[in-house]
């Protein structure tokens, strides 16, 4: 039966303040969930000898999800927008959130590129069409080794006296996709999928967190 040395209790009660002050309230909006926390702790902590340079990888990957900001930009990474353009005036369009983003600020996130669109090409509103949007979910895994003194995982992964793979941190992102066809003139106010550029730039941009100007690659179409 493993146990936990003076070090690894100091490296616990500061994890356990620090978790109850800062990541309780907001741990289910970023990228490791509560449960993903306690395995971690597991894997870092009680399970090896090192606790001081564990503690520090711990640290390390809080802030790394903490940082795990929305990415309003094109697709990169495996977040981002993409669009093809079909039609003068019709795009197909998708944007894939991170983990740290709900659904709803996912879809506004592909409204929004999608007046960026609207207005780059010389029109004043836009509908969404088929838009749909999926939950996906992946588990993140983190090697580790005992060296020559093989181990037992109590999670039933595995026996190897060499390296290790252990599963933890269920996360969770969203993708939307719709098709947006845009035109001139005055919105429809009767249609809750039309929505008009201006406006939705005007007062969605603010909470878009690094927004570019200009959209580059998409050209005004003229007047007939």
């Amino acid at each position: 039966m493993s146990t936990i040395s003076s070090s690894q209790l100091v490296a616990k009660i500061f994890l356990d303040e620090w978790l109850a002050r800062n990541i309780i309230g907001s741990f289910s909006r970023n990228c490791l969930s509560l449960g993903g926390y306690m395995g971690l702790y597991q894997i870092l902590i009680i399970r090896q000898k090192k606790s001081a340079g564990l503690f520090l990888l711990w640290l390390l990957l809080l802030v790394g999800c903490a940082s795990n900001l929305p990415p309003y930009r094109p697709y990169s990474d495996g977040a981002g927008y993409q669009e093809r353009r079909i039609e003068k005036n019709r795009f197909a369009l998708s944007f894939i959130g991170n983990s740290s983003m709900t659904a709803e600020a996912t879809e506004n996130f592909l409204i929004y590129r999608a007046a960026e669109l609207t207005d780059a090409a010389g029109y004043d509103y836009f509908i969404l069409h088929d838009k749909a949007t999926k939950q996906m979910s992946r588990y993140r895994y983190f090697p580790y080794s005992h060296g020559l003194y093989g181990y037992y995982n109590n999670w039933g992964y595995g026996y190897s006296g060499f390296n290790y793979y252990d599963y933890c941190c269920p996360y969770s992102w969203y993708e939307v996709g719709a098709e947006a066809i845009m035109y001139k003139g005055q919105k429809p106010d009767d249609n809750l999928n039309a929505y008009d550029a201006e406006q939705v730039l005007e007062f969605m941009g603010p909470s878009i967190r690094g927004i570019r100007t200009g959209v580059p690659g998409v050209q005004q179409t003229q007047d007939e």
